[in-house]
């Protein structure tokens, strides 16, 4: 991989263009032919309505479908979730709920899903009651469903009246088989969907005992993966489980020993997953970071330990079983590759001496999407208060792009999520502080090496 250029301020924009809507699922969209030479930023989108001015909430994710669409859920004015798309839909932002008076996201969560035809899932929470004397809050977890250029479903799954201690993750494979797993008193619940249009099951139990943080997925056999970390327990340590596709749980694999912790799982749609892990100190990571790599058929290879940070800052796998993981190297953001086999290659710079901005929102990603495009999006400060969002792309197995700036001059963004979705489309969504703070959203649009967008055909 080429190390990185000088930036590049390309805040130039060209016009968005509207999307029809449409009620019914759709296929999956082809995508273009070949591999994308260039990304050209569109011009960025200012959601309408007000945003919680509590910017840890907001955004707190982002999809990008396989025509380019954009969809970012954030916490709303009025203690309201809602999302919105770029380009615009007719009625955003939207209300996810079916019209509850209170529901929340939070930070960390993986509230978003997609599968092939475009149709999105989403959870939110809506608190129920509160125990006074435990001081323990209950919610309902609410599951709602929207077709492509559609508005979510107006009678949404209600999982009733949990008392969640920790995350909540939903994921969805390609045909909308789905899973959505939540922390309960030290247990894992979940329901699940066999397709996008079965019926959720009740909430079932997860056998893994007494268990903090958690990542969860689903590739496109049915088969579920759920990574997990034990820092406190006996005996502490990361671990891992895999679901078959008629309801049977491995034994629980153990990737890592006391005083580690997980940083992050992805999964591809053969099955194979990769987990990022490493210690610790209260919370924070010591920066030695471990992968460990699991083959299609489940077995488990050996951890191998990454340098400057590599899987803390983003981790994915490709639809040839090639991982992508980045870190911070002391100012520099790094990325790594590795092959098919699992074997890994050399690092790389994506940017080198870049100024740490030291805030938790503007923390780099790193991530690539099935076919292997991948995305950098990392924050920048320049002198007290000058803060920026950058960016560089990569088509599958080709150079990184130079550095284009995302946010434009007069934004000063506080925390900000990326995404590139199948077909190379990428976005970004950041909020800004001021009176009123501003949720912003910005797509990424791959062409050929012309700067034409590349001609569509069957895939």
């Amino acid at each position: 991989m080429a190390e990185p250029l000088e930036p590049v301020d390309l805040y130039a924009s060209t016009s968005t263009q509207g999307v029809a809507p449409s009620s019914a699922p759709q296929p999956s969209a082809p995508c273009p032919t070949g591999l994308p030479g260039a990304w050209t930023l569109e011009k960025p989108t200012t959601v309408a309505g007000r945003i919680s001015s509590a910017d840890y909430l907001t955004p707190t994710d982002i999809i990008v479908t396989q025509d380019g669409t954009a969809t970012v859920a954030y916490q709303g004015a009025g203690h309201l979730a809602r999302t919105a798309d770029d380009p615009p839909a007719a009625d955003d932002p939207m209300d996810p709920s079916g019209g509850r008076d209170e529901t929340w996201l939070e930070p960390g969560d993986d509230h978003l899903a997609v599968d092939g035809s475009r149709t999105q899932t989403m959870v939110i929470r809506e608190p129920v009651r509160f125990n006074s004397n435990t001081f323990r809050q209950f919610h309902d977890l609410v599951v709602a469903d929207r077709p492509a250029g559609g508005s979510w479903s107006t009678a949404p799954v209600t999982a009733q009246d949990k008392e969640i201690t920790g995350r909540v993750d939903v994921a969805v494979n390609a045909s909308g088989a789905a899973v959505l797993v939540w922390s309960q008193n030290t247990r894992y619940r979940a329901i699940y969907r066999t397709a996008s249009d079965a019926p959720w099951s009740g909430p079932q139990r997860i056998p893994a005992a007494r268990a903090y943080d958690f990542d969860v997925d689903i590739d496109d056999a049915g088969r579920i993966v759920l990574a997990y970390d034990r820092p406190y327990e006996n005996p502490p340590g990361v671990y891992a489980i895999r679901r078959s596709r008629d309801g049977r749980w491995t034994p629980s694999k153990q990737l890592s020993g006391p005083d580690t912790e997980l940083f992050g799982m992805a999964l591809n749609a053969d099955g194979v997953a990769v987990v990022s892990h490493g210690p610790t100190d209260d919370g924070t990571p010591l920066g030695r970071v471990h992968t460990s790599r699991m083959t299609a058929d489940g077995t488990w290879q050996a951890p191998v330990r990454q340098p400057h940070s590599l899987g803390l800052h983003g981790v994915s796998v490709d639809e040839r079983g090639r991982a992508l993981i980045g870190g911070w190297d002391r100012g520099s953001l790094r990325g790594r590759w590795s092959r098919a086999d699992g074997t890994w290659r050399q690092s790389f710079n994506i940017a080198a001496d870049v100024d740490d901005t030291r805030r938790w929102g503007l923390d780099p990603h790193v991530t690539a999407n099935g076919r292997g495009d991948a995305l950098a999006a990392w924050g920048t400060k320049t002198g007290a208060d000058d803060l920026r969002l950058w960016a560089r792309f990569a088509a599958a197995g080709r150079d990184w792009t130079k550095p284009q700036r995302v946010t434009p001059a007069t934004h000063q963004p506080t925390r900000f999520d990326a995404a590139i979705g199948d077909c190379g489309h990428a976005a970004f969504a950041w909020a800004t502080s001021g009176k009123p703070p501003q949720l912003h959203i910005r797509r990424a649009t791959p062409s050929d090496n012309t700067g034409r967008p590349g001609q569509v055909t069957g895939r």
